[in-house]
């Protein structure tokens, strides 16, 4: 008896960008402030503008993988 196997590819992932990935570090650390695990608390007016540069880091990102 011959057992067919079927064959599975696998689509190589390029490497992510540099710049990319210290985004995705810069929000995992920005996240923190604010979370349940952040020291201080933050004044509405200081955390519109965390909310903000994050989102510019966001789209950032964005542009850097559609570039890609």
């Amino acid at each position: 008896k011959s057992i067919i196997m079927p064959i599975i590819k696998f689509k190589l992932q390029k490497p992510m960008n540099s710049e990319l990935l210290e985004n995705l570090n810069k929000l995992k650390k920005m996240l923190v402030l604010l979370s349940e695990e952040r020291k201080v608390v933050m004044s509405h007016h200081k955390t519109f503008e965390h909310v903000e540069k994050m989102r510019n880091i966001v789209n950032e990102s964005i542009e850097l993988a559609e570039n890609e």
